[in-house]
């Protein structure tokens, strides 16, 4: 039976362009212990494989199951890494923010080649396909936990979603394996312990082949959810301009197929979409606002503002204006926590293309001597550009511009000795541009 079922794993991992060399996110637990068991008998054979071991130090015996597990690993010539992280629970729960936490490290271990693989099995893809439902998750919560994704710079695979939990236990009784037990596996108050303990053995006493019918579900979820993914990448076409939509491509769809697109450049991104029922009205309230109105659907993950006929990707609220100035010696970078940076190089750069009043960056001539200090608008301000016989209202040049409200207000301002001469990197004034040869200093600014 064990032999069958190391082939059958082998099948498995071939079918998934398992790489040769994999980690194995080891727990101590039943499930992980019959992975890394079957994998070390691999070793050597054309696949290599290591162990990490993530303790959350969320139990007091954390420290000695790690231990157990470098010990346990390395007693199968496999070696282990302990990753330690702190958890910090947020508003989804401390299992949430252990799993956050826990794939932080996982990205951040793999290189590039490199494939991480875990140990869930068929219940576990049931019991998520539950949970989901339970939740209300759409198309793509139904998929459930995918076999293959990308993780950092390599890949996480799980390649015994095809096994039973009651297969793994007969392999680790018969190779007399022993593994540990988290206490908190009996905690009902979790929900998918109480599927586990509760549910699941009432499901399964019903329909024995109630998992591999989940899986059959979840399988064709995931083909959906892809078919989705490509719908919405071609209703969207070359409208994808950064952290921009356009509203007219979005407009000219309908309702489910708007839904669909934005939900899926929204993952894109790495965010999570809104409620369903708040994205439906945000997207009536965004398209349907009057040219000159400046609606925005808000949610926990983001924001979306309208602005010249487009939708703005931005954090769920911005950080406020600095208020106050900064003195400058002409050289040093400066950064605004939630604002952005302000670096400088010597010689042509951002500052010397083609706009108005660019030259070849700001001359230290020109500066010499005088008192610089960075500040955000207050409204007012004035600065005269190259080429004009007098001064131009910020404000108008801006709006000229078309840059969005919040961008605006947010964009330092250089003065020396209480006159503006600079705008970020967008505008020089006249005589504070270098001379040819000079080598000017070169401002670039980066946004938040």
């Amino acid at each position: 039976m064990a032999a069958l079922r190391i082939h059958a794993l082998q099948e498995r991992l071939r079918a998934l362009g398992a790489p040769r060399h994999c980690w194995v996110a080891y727990s101590g637990g039943l499930d992980s212990h019959v992975l890394l068991h079957a994998l070390a008998g691999l070793n050597g054979q054309g696949f290599f494989v290591r162990a990490v071991h993530v303790d959350h130090g969320l139990h007091p015996d954390s420290a000695a199951w790690a231990e157990h597990c470098r010990v346990t690993a390395e007693a199968l010539g496999v070696s282990c890494e302990v990753r330690r992280v702190a958890v910090a629970p947020d508003g989804e729960g401390l299992e949430a923010a252990a799993r956050e936490a826990r794939h932080a490290v996982f990205e951040e271990l793999l290189g590039a080649g490199e494939a991480l693989l875990t140990a869930h099995h068929a219940e576990d893809q049931a019991e998520t396909l539950l949970l989901h439902l339970l939740r209300g998750s759409g198309v793509e919560g139904l998929a459930g936990i995918p076999a293959a994704r990308a993780c950092g710079a390599g890949r996480l695979l799980r390649p015994l979603l095809g096994f039973s939990r009651a297969g793994l236990r007969a392999y680790a009784e018969a190779a007399g394996l022993r593994w540990l037990e988290d206490p908190s596996n009996a905690d009902q108050g979790l929900d998918r312990n109480y599927l586990r303990a509760t549910v699941w053995p009432r499901l399964r006493a019903r329909w024995p082949g109630a998992a591999a019918r989940f899986g059959v579900v979840a399988a064709q979820a995931e083909e959906a959810s892809g078919l989705l993914a490509e719908l919405a990448e071609q209703d969207l076409a070359s409208d994808w301009e950064g952290s921009r939509l356009s509203v007219a491509r979005l407009a000219a769809l309908s309702d489910a197929r708007r839904r669909n697109a934005l939900r899926h450049w929204l993952r894109e991104k790495g965010l999570r979409p809104p409620p369903r029922r708040r994205l439906a009205q945000g997207l009536v309230d965004l398209l349907g606002a009057r040219g000159d109105a400046a609606p925005t659907l808000c949610w926990a993950d983001g924001s979306l503002r309208r602005f010249r006929g487009r939708l703005y990707l931005l954090p769920p609220a911005l950080a406020p204006v600095p208020t106050q100035e900064w003195a400058w010696d002409g050289e040093s970078a400066l950064v605004w926590p939630g604002i952005g940076r302000l670096s400088v190089t010597t010689g042509p750069g951002p500052t010397s293309g083609p706009g108005p009043g660019l030259g070849a960056g700001l001359s230290p001539a020109a500066v010499r001597g005088c008192r610089l200090v960075w500040r955000f608008r207050r409204g007012g301000e004035r600065i005269r550009l190259p080429g004009r016989d007098h001064h131009s209202a910020l404000k108008g040049l801006l709006h000229e511009r078309g840059l969005p409200p919040w961008e605006r207000e947010r964009l330092p301002l250089l003065f020396a000795d209480g006159e503006l001469i600079a705008v970020a990197d967008l505008w020089l004034a006249d005589g504070a541009q270098a001379a040819p040869g000079e080598g000017g200093l070169s401002l670039r600014w980066e946004p938040a």
